[in-house]
């Protein structure tokens, strides 16, 4: 082989290596380019999962000052809260309450808004701006977020009762208040006998303040009327036995359409309730006759109640004599026209 052979291959050799280090070039700017790209996501995502967890604590933290309570008591629920059917069931029930139109997204929107702002006293204008921004489901499910805190914070004077509240119920009870804001103290009471050990399951367990917020949740305002009606003026009836538990567990089972028993549910209740609570849940009707007559009672004892009972008897009277004075005329005359007796 000619000396310079070795030489000559390498010279033949040249552009094939230098093709290889250009690749190896390009691959290494691809794997840093891909690298970055995939940094830039994770960060994005990582921001993203941030900003939603500011979010999350903003809105705890602007119920909390609402209901007055301290910066650490615990929301249970909250972060899911906004795709709750309940939150914008209860949203939409109260727009129809003070008169808004449900249909009308603008409208809707502007009662809301006005319910934000109604609870928003005392909180700091960064708060009150950011609720002022809220829209869609964020919006609906606050306005009766912070109606059930302002409810809380105003009607439950403990500050340990309101805390205790909040940390047992979380999001579901703030939303049950926040639509019926009369029902703040009988969810302190509910809760209390219910670690009190007073209100038992058929199972042997206990009920808890989630089965008191599932009533409301999933019957509303038929929920609302069997607790109006039947619980809260027959409360100390219902504590110790399983009676309660049964209609919160199938209500559909105890309760009709509009709230009241169905035929068989009190004596049902009764079997497990006792003569008691049978006695007083099925007397509904008759404690409501005898205040429709303590109503008038009290209406005759007003002078001009008395007034319109002896008006309205005279001309019962009136009516009465133009009925019965033809008939006992024709009732004489017919008795003259009879023949005589032998």
């Amino acid at each position: 082989m000619p000396a310079n052979g070795g030489s000559t291959d390498k010279a033949l050799r040249r552009p094939i290596d230098a093709d290889a280090t250009i690749d190896a070039r390009t691959t290494d700017k691809a794997r840093t380019h891909t690298a970055a790209v995939i940094v830039a996501i994770g960060t994005g995502i990582a921001m993203a999962l941030i900003s939603q967890n500011a979010c999350a604590i903003d809105m705890a933290q602007t119920l909390r000052k609402i209901a007055k309570v301290a910066d650490d008591v615990p929301i249970a629920k909250l972060d899911d809260i906004a795709a709750d059917s309940a939150s914008s069931k209860f949203a939409c029930e109260l727009v129809a309450k003070t008169g808004g139109k449900i249909d009308d997204v603008t409208d809707r929107t502007r009662v809301l808004r006005e319910l934000l702002m109604s609870c928003a006293d005392g909180l700091p204008p960064a708060v009150v701006k950011q609720l002022d921004s809220l829209d869609g489901p964020a919006q609906e499910a606050m306005a009766v977020l912070a109606r059930g805190s302002k409810a809380v914070g105003e009607s439950i004077p403990d500050l340990a009762e309101r805390s205790r509240l909040i940390a047992e119920g979380g999001a579901d009870t703030l939303l049950v208040i926040g639509r019926y804001e009369d029902l703040a103290d009988d969810a302190v009471k509910f809760s209390a006998a219910a670690r009190a050990g007073w209100l038992p399951t058929p199972s042997g367990g206990g009920l808890s303040l989630q089965d008191f917020d599932g009533l409301f949740l999933r019957s509303g305002d038929r929920g609302k009327r069997f607790w109006d009606v039947y619980v809260r003026p027959n409360w100390k009836y219902w504590l110790g036995s399983v009676a309660l538990a049964m209609v919160l567990a199938t209500p559909e089972e105890y309760l009709d359409e509009a709230g009241n028993f169905v035929k068989g549910a009190t004596e049902k209740l009764a079997r497990v309730g006792g003569k008691a609570l049978g006695g007083a849940i099925g007397t509904v009707g008759t404690v409501v006759e005898e205040t429709f007559w303590q109503l008038f009672r009290g209406f005759v004892s007003r002078p001009i109640g008395a007034t319109v009972v002896a008006v309205g008897a005279l001309f019962a009277l009136g009516g009465l004599s133009r009925l019965f004075v033809p008939l006992l005329k024709a009732s004489r005359n017919s008795s003259s026209n009879c023949p005589p007796g032998r």
